[in-house]
């Protein structure tokens, strides 16, 4: 996407309908432009991350905020018809890298590290067409009328011109990972976790009798709602550790295979450290903690880190 898709939109764009485009961010600082222009939008909760997690194509479009109306929806057409006649040409291609994903995905993703925290790295090179900027410090009375992270000070654009050539900090670098298991397995009486998994598309099959096998298990040792609401939600932040031992596996239990497409979104959600995983949107708060001690319980998913024992299953 980035070293053919994109240039190839970007010049069609300019070329045809006559707009500018840029890869999506701000200024890292907008008292001091040439810091960078950086994208930090990396959670799988927005729709672009998301359908790449499902191992296809995705552009998030948005419009430059102080254009004119007009010039906001020639602006997004020209760039749509740019996309549509570069998939147009390469379509052949591009469906055989889906298969070709979607493959690889399902026969070796599990033998991978998961990403539970990660920096964000120079990606690329551009130059950013602006203004100057005036700065000035919001007054203490003030402040409540601006975000917190603009610390008191605020860059007003003035009417002069300026090109700010600068690094695109954009590429997500692993810093604390941990090797995925072959299968996730649910204790039975989660439905509304299944529901969900069910409404992504992931395969969830049934374990027909009990098993026993050497399994991971999440221990929580605190649990941190957030101070804010987000989006109608609470977020929970969770710590702890995992341990392994011999678990005992009841007669309808769901397992989740790592063996199949969408084993990229999996982790994503049951993985209790991620960034957009059930557990921090409040899916389990009716598990983790006990009713009456209020201190944290038992994590209700299983890591099975290797697929070796006989297991009698079958797809709900």
């Amino acid at each position: 996407m980035w070293e053919r898709f994109f240039p190839a939109v970007a010049e069609t764009l300019k070329k045809k309908y006559g707009y500018d485009s840029i890869p999506y961010g701000n200024f890292v600082d907008r008292a001091k432009p040439e810091k960078g222009w950086r994208n930090h939008a990396f959670a799988a909760r927005y729709g672009n991350n998301y359908a790449g997690l499902r191992n296809r194509f995705t552009i998030l479009v948005e419009n430059y905020a102080n254009a004119d109306f007009k010039t906001r929806v020639l602006g997004c057409f020209g760039f749509i018809k740019s996309i549509l006649l570069y998939t147009e040409k390469n379509i052949r291609e591009m469906e055989e890298m889906v298969k070709a994903s979607d493959l690889r995905t399902q026969t070796s993703y599990f033998k991978k590290n998961f990403a539970l925290e990660f920096k964000n790295e120079k990606l690329l090179e551009l130059t950013i067409k602006s203004y100057l900027f005036k700065i000035e410090k919001i007054k203490p009375e003030d402040r409540h009328k601006y975000p917190p992270w603009l610390k008191g000070i605020n860059a007003k654009k003035t009417d002069t011109l300026k090109d700010y050539k600068v690094d695109y900090f954009s590429k997500a670098v692993p810093i604390k990972s941990k090797p995925l298991p072959e299968a996730y397995i649910i204790l039975p009486y989660h439905d509304k976790i299944i529901k969900n998994l069910k409404s992504h598309g992931i395969i969830v099959e049934r374990i027909r009798k009990p098993i026993e096998a050497a399994m991971e298990n999440f221990i929580i040792e605190e649990i941190k709602p957030a101070q804010r609401i987000y989006q109608g939600h609470i977020f929970i932040d969770i710590k702890g550790h995992y341990e392994k031992k011999e678990v005992s596996i009841p007669q309808n239990s769901h397992l989740i295979s790592m063996r199949q497409p969408l084993a990229r979104l999996i982790p994503v959600v049951l993985e209790p450290e991620s960034d957009d995983s059930l557990i921090r949107w409040g899916f389990f708060n009716r598990e983790i903690v006990s009713q009456w001690s209020g201190k944290p319980a038992s994590y209700p998913v299983y890591r099975l880190i290797e697929l070796n024992i006989p297991i009698e299953r079958y797809q709900e």
